[in-house]
């Protein structure tokens, strides 16, 4: 038995071949490890599923029936039982206990430390790499209304790295706006939408056009208030205000919110009262054969009385938007605006008034004169051309 085999192992050596990552550490939470593998003249790009309990990948061999086994630095990191690379993206400050940590565990190649706002969060001074969270917020120090609770990792190498975890928020709010008409009734969305306790209570005041206020009261539950069919077409505004109890007043509030929601169709109503601000067109150069983007001097094109057509497909376009006729002006040295030409016999400037509008999304649009054509733009100036090109080379 003295001679007998203890262990036994195989091995190959594969000349030329290497790896590369694409990043130098990664969270617990990131699923899929992406990475370039080299053999010889060959270069393969290889992805591989990073495992939630151990810090290996495992991937075939793209050229070979063998199978690789990698070591990927790991940074794991908790908050409220689970991982913080996971974290809603705000927390409302009390929801966190007071023996709430913050857990870190990272490389021995790697330090990490974890921030609120700009203070540091304190280490536990028992357990190594324990952030003492839930201490530091109830520690008397004064905090803004939301502040941002964020990972920073250094390496021996001199590498640093910061990461947001999420938000820990001081004052509540609403994520998205609370009352909208959606399917034909008027819905008040507070459920997965509101920051804060989750006992509050609120009143709503929607400002009628001619009719006063309607006041509704309303606790953290989505709520339907009532019938689109309530509310003739337009835009109506509101507040939201929290009631809570005082020892100088028996119902005291305070504005949380306020917005507005639209009746009908929303397109309509979208820029009433408002205009347009032209900033960095795109045009093709045909000198440079190319498209190009340029920023346009302020006041150089403003769109103003805009009103809603339907929803049609501009020419060269494949899906239909939002399209809106419109005042085009631009304003001169001394601030005035003018409006660009609207007269058809006009020899002397470009046929641009009424123009035509399409809103692509909040930061793009299409913009055509009356006759279908694009507008001109000078380069030199950034400016729309109001000349008639013909007329404007001649001079």
């Amino acid at each position: 038995m003295g001679d007998a085999v203890k262990f036994e192992y195989r091995y190959i050596i594969l000349p030329n071949c290497s790896y590369r990552l694409g990043q130098k550490i990664y969270s617990e939470a990131t699923p899929e490890i992406a990475l370039s593998l080299t053999s010889g003249d060959h270069c393969f790009d290889v992805s591989a599923v990073h495992g939630d309990e151990n810090d290996y990948v495992k991937f075939p061999c793209p050229y070979s029936d063998f199978e690789f086994e990698l070591a990927i630095s790991t940074v794991h990191c908790s908050l409220m039982g689970q991982s913080a690379f996971c974290a809603p993206e705000k927390i409302w400050h009390k929801e966190l206990s007071g023996g709430e940590f913050v857990k870190l565990s990272v490389p021995s190649e790697w330090v990490g430390g974890v921030f609120l706002g700009v203070k540091q969060v304190p280490v536990s001074a028992t357990r190594e790499y324990e952030f003492e969270l839930g201490n530091l917020l109830r520690s008397g120090v004064a905090f803004s209304a939301e502040e941002p609770l964020w990972l920073s990792l250094k390496s021996e190498a001199g590498d640093t790295i910061k990461k947001l975890l999420t938000t820990i928020v001081f004052r509540p709010q609403f994520l998205k706006p609370p009352l909208e008409i959606l399917e034909g009734q008027l819905k008040w969305l507070a459920a997965s939408n509101y920051i804060g306790d989750a006992d509050s209570e609120f009143t709503v005041e929607v400002s009628l056009c001619h009719e006063g206020q309607r006041n509704y009261s309303v606790a953290c539950e989505d709520l339907v208030l009532g019938d689109a069919a309530d509310f003739p077409h337009g835009l109506y505004h509101y507040r939201i205000l929290s009631r809570k109890r005082s020892v100088f007043f028996s119902d005291a509030s305070e504005e949380l919110y306020a917005g507005d929601f639209i009746s009908g169709n929303r397109n309509e109503l979208l820029f009433d009262g408002k205009e347009l601000l032209l900033g960095a067109p795109y045009y093709w150069d045909g000198p440079a054969d190319a498209m190009k983007t340029m920023q346009m001097r302020s006041g150089a094109g403003v769109l103003e009385h805009l009103r809603y057509i339907g929803n049609t497909i501009a020419s060269g376009e494949r899906i239909a938007l939002p399209e809106y006729e419109a005042t085009l002006y631009f304003e001169d040295s001394y601030g005035r605006r003018i409006p660009f030409n609207s007269r058809e016999d006009s020899k002397k400037y470009e046929y641009i008034n009424p123009a035509h509008v399409w809103i692509v999304n909040e930061r793009m649009l299409i913009l055509r004169a009356v006759t279908n054509d694009a507008v001109y733009i000078d380069t030199q100036y950034a400016t729309i051309l109001s000349r008639s090109p013909d007329t404007a080379i001649q001079e």
